[in-house]
């Protein structure tokens, strides 16, 4: 077996110094891979639900943007200076979009899987329905055109008595100071009458809403996620996010007791609205006044006597 010679492993050796020096060190103030593929995940999001804000609505991308940022505790300067250096190394980019297309891959795969199981579940029990139908994520800005989220379900033959819906939702605000974050459920029912429940969401976190339908017939279900603050100069936007409303049906012991509840109901007040009779009493005959007739004879003169015998 021949050997190189020595010039020859001399060459080897400085062209695989020469090429281990072309990859470029990562600068420590570069946002790290595994970070930056999260930060990209959220960041692609944030742009394809900022893409359905159009006109005066444009402005609410860039507090989508602001708010993913917020999210990982980065500032825009950072990422755009890590995108500089990942741009100028495709290679670390290219193995990061990668990544990203399986996850999105993976996560569309999961919701259609979900969708089908919950349609399949919803058919054959016809117990539980998800309601919503809109975008999962709603962002409240500073302006009192876009400072709150209403929403209305006509309902219809699947609405029954006694249903129960809950709004279920994150919320996030982008100010670190406090602000008033309300939302609210209402139910409407054909005879006019309305049963409500608002409540004021303390602090970031999930918001769990429900309430129950009476045993009337059910004209429409809403509601609204109302922020105070966001009228003020100086407030952030509140982002809502992970919207879910779920209308459950009855149980059959929860309607049956409630007929029950019903019929007592109906018992009591026609035993409250049956009034007591009065004992009879003998009815006296009445007097009736008579008027005595007094026939009054006249004592005729002899002209009245000789007239009558003149006719006779």
């Amino acid at each position: 077996m021949k050997t190189l010679p020595r010039h020859c492993l001399f060459l080897m050796v400085l062209a695989a110094l020469s090429l281990t020096s072309c990859k470029k060190k990562m600068p420590a103030e570069v946002i790290k891979p595994a970070e930056m593929e999260n930060i990209l995940y959220d960041y692609h999001l944030a742009q394809a639900v900022g893409a359905e804000y159009n006109g005066e609505e444009r402005y609410k991308r860039e507090l989508l943007l602001q708010y993913v940022f917020e999210k990982h505790h980065v500032t825009e300067a950072e990422f755009d200076s890590s995108m500089v250096w990942y741009t100028r190394n495709m290679e670390e980019l290219d193995n990061i979009y990668k990544n990203l297309e399986r996850r999105y891959d993976d996560a569309n795969k999961n919701l259609a899987r979900l969708y089908q199981d919950k349609q399949k579940r919803a058919i054959a029990s016809g117990d539980t329905v998800e309601l919503w139908n809109d975008r999962k994520m709603k962002l409240l800005a500073p302006s009192e055109l876009a400072n709150r989220l209403t929403f209305k379900f006509d309902a219809d033959t699947t609405f029954h008595h006694l249903d129960k819906f809950v709004l279920r939702m994150n919320v996030r605000r982008l100010a670190k100071e406090s602000a008033d974050v309300y939302a609210g459920l209402t139910i409407g029912y054909k005879n006019d009458s309305t049963v409500a429940v608002t409540e004021r969401v303390p602090d970031d976190g999930a918001l769990l809403l429900s309430i129950r339908a009476d045993t009337l017939d059910m004209e429409r279900v809403e509601g609204f996620v109302y922020y105070k603050d966001s009228v003020s100069s100086t407030a952030l936007p509140v982002v809502l996010q992970d919207i879910v409303l779920t209308r459950y049906h009855a149980s059959r012991e929860e309607l049956d007791a409630a007929e029950e509840a019903r019929r007592k109901q109906l018992a009591k007040q026609d035993s409250t609205d049956v009034k007591p009779r009065k004992p009879a009493v003998a009815r006296q005959p009445e007097k009736n006044d008579s008027v005595e007739t007094v026939k009054t004879v006249r004592r005729r003169n002899p002209n009245d006597m000789r007239r009558q015998q003149h006719r006779d």
